[in-house]
């Protein structure tokens, strides 16, 4: 995949169809989207406004995780999921959006050069 995005003709050198491949991907991607919209909608209400809300825990996932990290992205969601349900549950629920951006706070204190 890298190397066909890299260069499709060396790609092409040696067997792959790049034009596939980018097909393929495409489409796996609007996939995942669209399941991923899909359970979001069963727990959540969706409303053009509520995009704010989910900017920064998105922005404090991609940061934490690092990005173009996909797995980095998986443990930085578990790792905000599980420190807003525990303040959820200790605290308020209003404070889940806080927790987001104090986990990334924390994280960037910890270790600098992680930015």
């Amino acid at each position: 995949m890298r190397a066909a995005a890299e260069d499709a003709d060396i790609a092409a050198a040696y067997g792959v169809d790049h034009k596939k491949l980018a097909y393929l991907l495409s489409g796996l991607g609007a996939a995942y989207a669209g399941i991923s919209g899909t359970f979001i909608a069963l727990i959540a209400t969706l409303a053009p406004a509520q995009i704010w809300t989910w900017l920064g825990v998105v922005f404090a996932v991609v940061i934490i995780g690092r990005l173009g990290n996909p797995l980095g992205a998986l443990f930085a969601g578990m790792l905000i999921g599980a420190s807003e349900s525990l303040a959820m549950a200790v605290f308020s629920p209003a404070w889940a959006p806080v927790v987001s951006f104090s986990v990334l706070i924390a994280i960037l204190l910890w270790n600098p050069e992680w930015a």
